[in-house]
């Protein structure tokens, strides 16, 4: 019997990232994936077939605008043989390269269905049995059929059904509100279908704030969808003209009826097969496999990872947490798990949907303080120029020193506007830290300057953003306003006021720190030319202020002597050198 260190069941997002992790690290490892099409839900099934169709429709659907932007054009229309053949296409070449991946990785492929006989050993379905030392599970979900009255024993299309259309259907009733439901209701309703969206909840993607919801909600019904939320559904029948489906609301009975139906109801953990219990593992009572902040399962050599177990069916997090199983399991130090106030969602309706970080929902319920501004598309200049008027942008932050905890966006291009808050998110930056950079007018990305500069003025550090974060303005600020002592601020002023210079930096900062650390500090008696590339000096208590040195080697201009490395205060003397600077950085909360 053939044993592993490391097994991943899947070869989907989770498994391939994870079991390509464990190879790299030294772990004999294998991928089982039984599957018909090697590739995975998001590359065969989900986000790239899904998108390359939505884009199809706004394209229709921008041509279909035609004449608010003076153009004469005739009247598009979709020919799904067409979209369909392109869309295989391109997803037959994504396919094929992860099939590539697969096959000539440094693990072994096989080809089969696993179950569990005990913890540590798995029969195939082409009757092999293995063992491993580490497993992870990543077996992806599966369409749900939830108890909906009339619902089980009715024919249904599912996302898979929805995406392989070559034809465009004359009516559909989509049930559900969530992403998949959304996105794939406006596609149909674009190309051309008569849409009925019906939702249980008060709101679709009810995930999402209601103030998000509601804008997106609005844009379906102004695009022509019949939309009902607040829903219960009591029947559903069909005949040879189709469905009809019979529900509550308002307190009103309503039937609508549709050649076709479509179940966007939700997805489930595709864990039944796999004879959990043999293994010892846990789920919850809808299979979702209880995981622990390092993926690790109730069975601690049993991994889970994307769909399976949660909390997100988002593929990047898949991928992070395949990777950190496989990194946990080969026993790699100082691993940090995934940091759940960097959650990044996208929605492809029209208008996006995006969110990161902590938003108004989390942070109200966990009793934590914050500050919040929004600026809306239908006042910015390139929005209104692009007819983009649908949404807004909503900054959150700490109310304190302006930390940044989230953002959300609807509105055009939103997916690819919540990525300017990435970066910040994951470097704890501020909204000055924001505002010192460059943003382009006119540009969709402009308009998140708004809701940082009315976060700015609420907590009162008057800094003009044109001219830079001055450390020492800042410190008076602070000072000012009683967020540091008085004695902190001055001691670090006085080291920073007169230094114009690397060579007057090494003398008046750097050796007399370096001879003599301040109280509370903890640098070590050495050259700066001897100590790390960037060392921390943190000032009274732990996690309040830390002084950053940024060593880059000879300052391009000369300047500095031979037994320091160059540095600059703010910036060096000469335009390009490239030398960074000293600053006060948060260091926590």
């Amino acid at each position: 019997m053939k044993t592993y260190d490391f097994l991943a069941i899947g070869g989907g997002s989770a498994g391939f990232n994870a079991a390509r992790v464990a190879a790299s690290l030294g772990l004999r490892t294998a991928i089982v994936d039984g599957a018909r099409e090697l590739g995975g839900l998001c590359i065969l099934r989900g986000c790239m077939p899904s998108k390359t169709l939505l884009y199809i429709a706004e394209v229709l659907h921008l041509a279909g605008k035609a004449k608010t932007f003076g153009l004469k054009i005739p009247p598009g229309r979709a020919d799904l043989r067409a979209i369909h053949a392109r869309k295989k296409r391109i997803i037959a070449e994504f396919a094929d390269s992860r099939v590539q991946q697969l096959k000539q990785g440094k693990f072994d492929l096989i080809r089969a269905h696993a179950r569990f006989l005990d913890a540590r050993t798995l029969l195939l379905s082409n009757g092999m049995k293995i063992r491993a030392k580490h497993i992870l599970i990543g077996t992806g979900s599966k369409v749900s059929v939830p108890p909906v009255p009339g619902l089980a024993g009715s024919k249904f299309w599912t996302s898979d059904e929805v995406l392989d259309l070559d034809f465009i259907p004359k009516s559909v009733i989509v049930l559900g509100g969530g992403i998949v439901a959304c996105e794939l209701a406006q596609f149909l309703a674009r190309i051309g279908t008569r849409v009925t969206l019906i939702q249980r909840s008060r709101n679709i993607l009810r995930d999402h704030s209601s103030e998000a919801s509601t804008v997106v909600q609005q844009a379906f019904v102004d695009e022509g969808i019949e939309l009902f939320a607040g829903t219960q559904v009591e029947g559903i029948t069909q005949d040879r003209r189709g469905t009809a489906v019979t529900f509550i609301h308002d307190g009103r009975r309503v039937t609508r009826r549709a050649a076709h139906l479509f179940n966007a109801l939700g997805r489930e953990p595709n864990t039944a097969p796999l004879n959990l219990a043999a293994a010892g593992v846990r789920t919850r009572p809808d299979g979702q496999i209880i995981i622990n902040r390092w993926q690790q399962t109730s069975v601690p050599h049993i991994y889970a990872a994307g769909d399976c177990s949660g909390p997100h069916e988002i593929v990047h997090l898949a991928i992070q947490q395949g990777e950190l199983a496989a990194r946990h399991a080969a026993g790699v130090k100082r691993l940090k798990p995934i940091d759940p106030g960097l959650l990044l969602n996208v929605v492809f309706t029209d208008p996006q949907l995006a969110t990161i970080g902590r938003l108004e929902r989390e942070l109200s319920e966990a009793g934590t303080p914050f500050l919040l501004a929004s600026y809306p598309f239908n006042d910015h200049g390139k929005s209104i120029l692009m007819d983009a008027n649908y949404g807004y942008v909503k900054v959150i932050a700490e109310p304190k020193r302006g930390r940044i905890l989230g953002a959300e966006i609807v509105g055009k291009d939103a997916g690819e506007l919540i990525h300017a808050f990435s970066g910040p998110l994951a470097m704890r930056a501020t909204v000055f830290d924001l505002l010192r950079a460059p943003w382009y007018h006119p540009t969709l990305a402009e308009i998140i300057t708004y809701p940082l500069e009315e976060i700015a003025d609420k907590i009162g550090l008057k800094i003009d953003p044109a001219e830079g974060l001055n450390d020492t303005v800042i410190l008076a600020e602070l000072i000012n306003t009683k967020q540091i002592p008085a004695e902190k601020g001055l001691l670090l002023i006085h080291l920073i006021a007169t230094v114009k210079t690397s060579t007057e930096f090494a003398d008046q900062v750097v050796d007399p720190l370096v001879r003599s650390p301040p109280p509370g500090g903890d640098l070590s008696n050495a050259h700066l030319g001897q100590l790390p590339g960037e060392l921390a000096q943190v000032f009274g208590e732990a996690g309040e202020y830390a002084l950053h040195i940024r060593a880059q080697g000879q300052c391009c201009a000369g300047i500095g002597r031979p037994r320091h490395r160059a540095v600059s205060l703010a910036r060096c003397t000469a335009p390009t050198c490239p030398c960074l600077f000293l600053t006060l950085i948060q260091t926590s909360a």
